[in-house]
């Protein structure tokens, strides 16, 4: 193995490491790994001591946990007990994005910040008894996976394949998770390069994974969106931290040519993202800012279009975020947004986007309603400070990425207190009671939006696929000093392959002066149609119904709901049902709670069309 990785290096790296290698020497350690720590790696040194310095008995008691055994991720499964050595396809509640994050060995970090703060070989040595362990129990074709091959095993080339979890659509050796074990093992290496664990035998192993089969995975299965982006990164890393490999150079060059690819189709002109999710979007945002960033500190050449396209994308997430400063809860979403806004308008300089990372103490304040016509999303606000009214309407085309089936969704927020909310997200699991409840609140049942014959939307139409939009869509976008206005319409179909041939098309109206919102929602179609709209209250709220008036109550706002349709309207309320499932809200990744569903219910011969009017009242605080 040491061999082979020797024959990998560039000819003037091999006359630095010299044949028959002791298994048990540090010369490749010394000579590969060591430079991670003089510049060439993915940390730098103030980052380390400062992370240190924070809380150092965190540090250690993190690595203490690990040193057990005991691993916690994904934030919604208690800790768990892996065993020595650990069990990779331990899978709680059959969620197995769990092993399959087991598997890419960020959590190993608290190791080694406790390695360096310490010096404590006991740290270091279980991080390569980890990582080695791992690369026994997986190589390419590894039994307890389903391979995708591209190069067989038994082809003469260099095999590549991609290897999931049976049942699942991720697992330990696809390109994503090569990807980021690019990125987490170039850390622990820069971390604890000069640990005795780190011997020569160990080093080779790691690293001629990186350079045979980490490396063809992802030249191979490229995938798209935003794990394309992911996979270019580390390309261009792999060339950057080890230049001493002789296909150093050309990583880093395919990795450029895919990422200003992502940067033209990914973001669109506007600055919207086709990635759906705002969590996913503004990561993937900020990774290309710290590559281009960095690739200047290089001194690298960037192309134009991604210091122009980070631009518009900074000023998206801005503008569309939430009097709290986080993003719309979309798919993923609902994250502070400012601190990586700040970080990223350092180099950018727009002032709109200052005032809002700022808190409003530095820049301008910019327009409070804005459209972004290529992804449909619309904002209107009375304003910027933490008490204004906000809404953000959906209703656009999926794009790409993670995503709900909730076009012409929207979200309200007055008062610091959400009126209108979203379902959030749940579990990765695909399977049991969990999976279940992870489908519902990506379903159209679970949002602002309607339903035809009880039947949810699709992801694309029949007959495409889920991808970047090729253009800007027409959404009738007005505003004045009176009022904001924009429409969308969800003309895919209903139910399974669509079809049920229904269109639905909304108008929102913003009356600025009043804080009040005229919903227009039309069903087009023919026959007899029963047309649900389904409004998410959050579970704190107080809810009285009357009549055909709905009065929504939090905080220091009421929400005034009226409805007006010629086909009548019944008004029913669920509230954590189980069969089928309606009612349910999840604030975080594997949280959940029973919250109020109120749906609105008409029937009638298409065209159907539904008035709704949101009222906001403004209470004092004794009520």
């Amino acid at each position: 193995m040491i061999e082979k990785l020797r024959q990998r290096l560039t000819p003037e790296a091999r006359e630095r490491v010299s044949s028959g290698l002791r298994p048990e020497g540090h010369e490749l350690a010394r000579t590969l790994l060591q430079p991670l720590t003089e510049g060439q790696g993915p940390l730098k040194e103030e980052a380390i001591r400062a992370e240190i310095e924070a809380d150092p008995d965190a540090v250690l008691q993190a690595a203490g946990t690990l040193m057990q055994n005991r691993v916690s991720l994904l934030g919604g499964y208690p800790v768990q007990e892996l065993g020595a050595p650990f069990d990779w396809y331990r899978a709680p509640r059959d969620d197995w994005q769990w092993p399959t994050h087991l598997s890419r060995h960020r959590y190993l970090t608290p190791l080694a910040l406790a390695y360096r703060h310490t010096g404590d070989q006991r740290y270091a040595q279980k991080i390569v008894d980890v990582l080695v362990d791992w690369a026994e129990k997986f190589p390419l074709g590894a039994p307890g996976c389903d391979w995708r091959w591209k190069v067989p095993l038994d082809d003469p080339r260099e095999p590549s394949g991609e290897g999931v979890f049976t049942g699942y659509v991720d697992g330990p050796w696809t390109s994503l998770s090569a990807h980021t074990r690019v990125e987490s093992w170039s850390m622990l290496f820069q971390l604890i390069w000069d640990a005795p664990s780190m011997t020569n035998a160990a080093v080779a192993r790691l690293l001629i994974s990186l350079w045979t089969d980490h490396l063809r995975l992802m030249y191979d299965f490229p995938r798209t969106r935003n794990q394309f982006q992911g996979i270019s990164v580390s390309l261009i890393h792999l060339g950057w931290f080890y230049p001493l490999f002789q296909d150093a150079g050309e990583a880093e060059t395919v990795g450029w040519e895919r990422l200003e690819q992502y940067a033209r189709g990914e973001i669109y002109p506007d600055g919207s993202v086709a990635e759906c999710s705002p969590n996913y979007g503004l990561g993937c945002l900020r990774r290309m800012y710290d590559t281009v960033a960095e690739a200047r500190y290089r001194g690298r050449t960037i192309p134009p279009i991604m210091t122009e396209r980070i631009a518009k994308a900074v000023r998206y997430f801005a503008l569309t975020s939430d009097p709290a400063g986080c993003s719309p809860r979309i798919a993923k979403g609902g994250g502070d947004v400012r601190p990586q806004l700040e970080a990223m308008n350092a180099t950018v300089g727009d002032p709109d986007v200052q005032y809002i990372a700022s808190g409003g103490t530095e820049g301008q304040a910019p327009p409070p309603c804005v459209s972004f016509p290529w992804t449909g999303h619309h904002v209107m606000r009375s304003g910027w400070d933490l008490e204004a009214t906000w809404l953000f309407f959906e209703s656009g085309p999926r794009g790409s990425g993670h995503h709900d089936m909730a076009q012409n969704n929207i979200q309200l927020i007055s008062g610091g207190q959400w009126l209108l909310a979203d379902p959030g997200y749940f579990s990765y699991s695909n399977s049991g009671p969990d999976g279940d409840m992870a489908r519902y609140l990506k379903s159209t049942a679970a949002h602002n939006s309607a339903l035809v014959n009880g039947l949810g939307q699709l992801s694309f139409a029949p007959g495409t696929r889920l991808m970047a939009n090729s253009q800007a869509g027409t959404y009738h976008w007005h505003e004045d000093e009176e009022t904001a206005f924009a429409e969308g319409t969800y003309a895919n179909g209903y139910g399974p392959d669509g079809a049920v041939d229904v269109h639905h098309r909304r108008q929102v109206t913003y009356h600025k002066h009043e804080d009040r919102f005229t919903i227009l929602d039309q069903f087009s179609g023919s026959g007899e149609t029963d047309a649900w709209l389904h409004w998410q209250i959050p579970s704190e709220a107080d809810i009285s119904v009357t009549g055909e008036t709905i009065q929504i109550r939090i905080g220091n706002r009421t929400l005034h709901m009226t409805f007006d349709s010629d086909s009548g309207v019944e008004l029913s309320q669920f509230r954590g049902q189980k069969d089928p499932l309606l009612g349910w809200f999840s604030k975080h990744y594997g949280q959940l709670e029973p919250t109020p569903l109120l749906r609105v219910a008409t029937r009638g011969t298409l065209p159907l069309q539904v008035t709704t009017r949101l009222v906001i009242e403004h209470l004092n605080h004794t009520g």
